[in-house]
């Protein structure tokens, strides 16, 4: 299931005064979530991934929007985990090894490889993010767990939606255990979106954000 980014960064002014440092340590904090912080290295390395899939002339003309939309997806990722943190989530080393080489089987020999060396990202910056997007996933998922119920309305009308969609009738849907499945998957998908964006709207309320602009003006206006 895919998260659109709810958390939309903006920023009105910015007035820094003086001469800015030309290099920025990789532990610089970019900015603060609660208690836990993004680092330059953090940045770096999301936004390096993030670029898979962009032609350089792109990234070029919407530098400036990609660097912003990362650290929204940043700081969103962090209010999720850290609020999922105090609940009780946990995202093991073990899980993370799982879900690590499940991926890698999906790509043939060399695939992935290829892909990384072809965007100039190495494995190990792109095994790090992996591992924050798999972590925050699964955070969701804890954090809407209790939420996804369903009425049998709900499932009902699931059931005539998609029999208008694909050109079935009820009885096809009755004899086919897969179709059921995937009648609920698109329910379970739909109503996941909208429990999550009410919960992360609550989160996002009730958890302190602080930007560090001078360190974000910086990266905001660096090529990288």
């Amino acid at each position: 299931m895919k998260f659109k980014v709810f958390f939309v960064l903006t920023i009105l002014s910015l007035v820094i005064t003086g001469c800015f440092e030309k290099r920025l340590p990789s532990d610089a904090v970019v900015a603060y979530v609660g208690s836990v912080t993004i680092s330059k290295s953090d940045f770096i390395a999301a936004l390096e991934v993030s670029k898979i899939g962009y032609d350089i002339s792109d990234i070029i003309k919407q530098d400036k929007a990609i660097k912003k939309r990362v650290l929204s997806q940043l700081l969103e990722e962090e209010i999720v985990i850290s609020n999922a943190n105090v609940k009780g989530f946990i995202y093991s080393d073990d899980e993370f090894v799982k879900d690590l080489q499940k991926v890698e089987k999906e790509y043939p020999d060399g695939v992935l490889a290829k892909l990384l060396e072809e965007n100039a990202i190495t494995y190990d910056t792109w095994k790090t993010r992996f591992k924050k997007e798999r972590e925050f996933k699964n955070a969701v998922d804890f954090l809407i767990a209790d939420e996804i119920r369903f009425s049998i309305n709900e499932i009902k009308k699931g059931y005539l939606k998609y029999c208008k969609d694909f050109s079935l009738k009820m009885k096809d849907i009755k004899n086919d255990i897969n179709i059921r499945k995937k009648v609920m998957e698109r329910l379970r998908e739909k109503k996941s979106s909208i429990v999550y964006t009410k919960i992360f709207e609550n989160l996002k309320k009730n958890t302190p954000i602080k930007i560090n602009h001078k360190v974000w003006l910086i990266l905001l206006k660096k090529q990288f």
